[in-house]
């Protein structure tokens, strides 16, 4: 018989984290994340049991992804802008040392061209080409209301280096209050892989989520 956390774990992968809806309760924070683990041939999954890889190893040779599940238990909608943006959930990722790691210069290169007074703009009337966030990236979520993505936190944050990094990410919200909403705390191991050698590797670039 099939567990449900097995069939969790594939729909994650399949269905574009739509499982992570069942996970969701008034005892998880509003804001909740998990690792997904994907194969380098992009078929496939991770899970919880053998034979399947686990869902918070990574190799220092890929890709670090993570599935970001928003909730609105509050009794009022709450606006959000730059959701599909990937750099608007902000992490903050520690190694084994509590230090906190350094962003990359991708991220670093987003912010001074889109970043102005701690907000993300949207494109200029006219501008031809844009790699910012959209002007109509908005998302009003209604009481209980969910919304998910992915984020691929290693192409913003310099995880390059085997060993364990602990996790947390928050959002904030485009209502007056501008309130930001904390997840839980996850932990994924990077190991070794085979171009590290014990150093730190540039990545390549992470696939679109």
């Amino acid at each position: 018989m099939v567990s449900r956390a097995l069939i969790c774990g594939i729909a994650i992968v399949i269905l574009g984290f739509g499982c992570l809806a069942t996970a969701q309760s008034a005892h998880r924070p509003a804001l909740h994340i998990q690792p997904v683990w994907w194969p380098a041939s992009g078929f496939g999954g991770c899970g919880p049991f053998p034979p399947s890889h686990p869902c918070d190893v990574f190799s220092a040779d890929g890709d670090v992804d993570i599935a970001v599940a928003l909730t609105n238990i509050s009794d009022h909608p709450i606006t959000y802008r730059n959701i599909r943006w990937a750099p608007a959930t902000v992490f903050e990722i520690r190694d084994e040392q509590g230090n906190l790691v350094s962003e990359t210069e991708e991220l670093q290169d987003l912010k001074q061209k889109y970043l102005k007074n701690g907000e993300w703009i949207g494109r200029p009337k006219g501008t031809q080409l844009w790699a910012g966030p959209m002007p109509d990236d908005e998302t009003v979520l209604k009481p209980g209301g969910l919304v998910s993505w992915g984020n691929c936190v290693s192409r913003y944050y310099d995880m390059s280096r085997p060993g364990t990094y602990s996790i947390t990410a928050k959002l904030r919200s485009d209502e007056p209050t501008q309130e930001w909403f904390y997840s839980n705390q996850i932990q994924v191991t990077v190991t070794q892989g085979i171009k590290s050698m014990n150093h730190a590797v540039p990545r390549s670039p992470c696939k679109p989520l």
